[in-house]
């Protein structure tokens, strides 16, 4: 034991580490079951670190309020600053939303500064601890209930002698045991009936969204699977996580056998070599090697293919790369992260709607409107009667259409200059894994196919899967910029965070398939079934050139080339 690990111990020294993550990184802790899974991020905008683009937005900002160009900012221009909250709406839903602010926070960012000495610098680093910073979490909530409900209906039907799995016997029946749930008789299985009013009650409490500050203080109510390292109160939030989810004997400390982390892991942040890890040593963990490290480099390049990349980690030889995400198996769970592709694009409707408040409040054509212009014509010009006093940038109460042009460029900007994570998860997913098209209904197709998207989970009971088998869904969506109203969506790898809503029927056979074959596809899945098909037995072994007892488009186009021939 070396001298600085005795000091640390006896209290003289602190053991909490977890030093500030880089610019461009963003360390996450996922809480699996059995132990904590570490993540680092990398995530460059334009080649640059995410933390660069929200550093120079404020720094415009900054100089927005700025209005002498003294370099500081005075009362009256502190007074317009806007409280981190509004300033956090204003990120996520742009410039209709009142921005004023200035109050309690006003007196937290001066410090012990006088009034007018307020640098950028102090500007900055009010606002990066805050909702408003350059990392916004957003999480979901899922109505476990109602999803536990419909994958235990689906697999009960699927387990046709009720023994508790479902074997490759069974799995080979599916479209005749699920049949019974076919209460419209079209030949696809839609979450409604397997689960009778599920669309009607999976909405209560699920896809909310909650913005969480990833650098605030400890909450020990957070029911959420991940946690950001982020801020300086990480050892405190860190250590309680740790403790609530893993301290089994609830002492105070973890044990190699609570950590489940390994005996290198481990022994790193014992720091005191006493085979236990108190609140004060956990905090290390954070500072040795990652499980998973991931790369997302967001362009705004309008060909861009934004994609999550493993570049490092334990846990990367095992993933698997879906679509532009990307998927890892963690013990019993299954952990997606999903890149969701820029949403920051100028909003021009935003635009359109001002400057038609604008002239209509300027009803003598001067270039400018004042205070009293506007409330004339209240009802038509609200949303910038709200954003008078700022957009009167020079502050005369003269706001011209130069000064509105500007202030708007400054608000669009606000979108494009933070990351925003959201974090979720949903009960087993057995009707997602199944779900291939992500609709929301099983189709004939994808029932021919259930062994072989299950036999991946089989456990210790190899002749079948049992319910327990189906990993539990957890997904992180990582996006540049304002976080979507529609929470998470569909991510790759058949993560459905929402309740699965079934989507609008579409024809789903090739365009460029035969007439007959579209006209008998009643139930638009892209196949014909023999109780669609219109023909004879013998022509539809004819065409059914695979035997799977399906007739598809290409299978109908191949036939149809055929019968042309002379």
């Amino acid at each position: 034991m070396n001298w600085l690990n005795v000091l640390a111990v006896a209290g003289w020294l602190p053991v909490a580490s977890a030093a500030p993550p880089a610019d461009d990184t963003v360390n996450l802790v996922f809480f699996a079951p059995d132990r904590p899974i570490f993540l680092r991020l990398q995530v460059l905008i334009n080649d640059r670190p995410f933390v660069a683009a929200w550093t120079a937005h404020m720094a415009r900002l900054f100089d927005y309020l700025d209005t002498d160009a003294d370099g500081v900012l005075s009362r009256p221009e502190l007074r317009r600053s806007p409280e981190p909250d509004a300033l956090r709406r204003q990120m996520n839903f742009g410039p209709t939303t009142l921005f004023l602010g200035g109050r309690v926070w006003m007196d937290e960012m001066v410090g012990d500064k006088s009034i007018g000495e307020v640098t950028f610098e102090d500007f900055a680093k009010f606002y990066r601890p805050t909702v408003a910073g350059p990392i916004q979490i957003a999480v979901t909530s899922d109505n476990a209930a109602m999803g536990e409900k419909l994958d235990e209906a689906l697999f009960r039907l699927l387990d046709a002698d009720g023994d508790g799995k479902v074997t490759e016997t069974e799995a080979a029946r599916a479209f005749v045991s699920l049949k019974k749930a076919d209460l419209d008789d079209d030949d696809l299985i839609g979450v409604s009936e397997v689960v009778p009013g599920y669309l009607a009650n999976s909405g209560r409490g699920a896809g909310a969204m909650m913005f969480a500050n990833p650098y605030g203080p400890p909450t020990e109510e957070s029911e959420s699977p991940f946690f950001v390292a982020a801020g300086s109160s990480v050892p405190e939030r860190f250590a309680r996580q740790l403790l609530r989810r893993y301290d089994r004997n609830r002492d105070g400390k973890l044990s190699p056998e609570e950590a489940a982390l390994g005996d290198v892991a481990f022994a790193r942040a014992d720091a005191d070599g006493d085979g236990i890890l108190n609140d004060r040593e956990m905090p290390r963990l954070l500072d040795g090697p990652s499980d998973l490290e991931c790369a997302i480099r967001f362009s705004s390049a309008p060909d861009a293919n934004v994609r999550v990349t493993a570049t490092g980690g334990p846990l990367a030889k095992g993933s698997d790369h879906r679509d532009n995400g990307l998927v890892v198996r963690v013990g019993p769970s299954v952990l997606t992260l999903v890149p969701r592709d820029r949403t920051t694009r100028p909003n021009t409707s935003i635009r359109q709607l001002l400057l038609e408040q604008f002239r209509v409040g300027d009803t003598q054509k001067r270039g400018f409107v004042t205070r009293e212009d506007l409330s004339k014509q209240q009802f038509r010009t609200q949303q910038l009667l709200i954003q008078f006093a700022l957009a009167d940038r020079n502050g005369d109460g003269q706001m011209t259409l130069t000064e509105l042009n500007e202030y708007i460029d400054l608000q669009t900007g606000l979108a494009s200059c933070f990351v925003a994570i959201q974090f979720s998860s949903r009960a087993q997913g057995l009707f997602d894994i199944l779900d291939a098209e992500r609709d929301g209904r099983l189709t004939q197709r994808e029932l021919l196919h259930v062994w072989s998207r299950l036999a991946a989970y089989r456990g210790t009971e190899t002749s079948g899967v049992r319910r327990s088998d189906i990993p539990r869904q957890f997904g992180v969506s990582v996006g540049w910029g304002s976080v979507p109203i529609d929470p998470f969506g569909v991510g790759p790898g058949g993560l459905n965070i929402r309740p699965i809503v079934p989507a609008p029927l579409t024809p789903r056979g090739a365009a460029d398939a035969p007439l007959w074959f579209r006209k008998m596809d009643r139930n638009s899945d892209g196949d014909l079934s023999p109780r669609e098909f219109l023909g004879t037995a013998e022509d539809f072994r004819r065409l059914d050139t695979d035997g799977d007892g399906l007739i598809s488009a290409e299978e109908a186009k191949k036939g149809d080339r055929a019968a042309r021939k002379p």
